[in-house]
């Protein structure tokens, strides 16, 4: 639990957590460990520089059975400022995976984000 602290005085405690996408997409991760596909996911835990001051924090930090680590945003809607950033993330940290995942008619659906190319 987080403690916010405004101008010295405490705050109620925030919890921080998935929203209900999210936490169906967990469930569905934690079903891929159980089949031997992936080795293990971390929510959140995972902070990228992009530019200065702008940061990304990939939702699922996913590795894969064979140890490749992916980076996993779930998204109900893609506004357009989240698109140009994963983009971005995509080709500053070439070495990873960037993954957009959607749920339509309760199907889980993939879209690698490719770097752009100074689109």
């Amino acid at each position: 639990m987080l403690t916010r602290r405004v101008k010295g005085v405490a705050r109620y405690p925030r919890t921080v957590g998935m929203n209900k996408l999210e936490t169906r997409y967990a469930n569905r991760l934690k079903e891929l460990i159980l089949a031997g596909d992936i080795q293990e996911y971390t929510y959140e835990t995972v902070k990228l520089k992009l530019a200065e001051k702008t940061w990304y924090t990939p939702d699922f930090m996913v590795i894969l059975a064979n140890g490749e680590v992916q980076f996993h945003e779930t998204k109900a809607y893609m506004e357009e400022d989240a698109n140009v950033k994963l983009k971005g993330i995509a080709e500053k940290f070439p070495a990873f995976t960037f993954i957009l995942v959607k749920e339509e008619r309760k199907q889980w659906v993939f879209r690698t984000i490719p770097p752009h190319k100074g689109e």
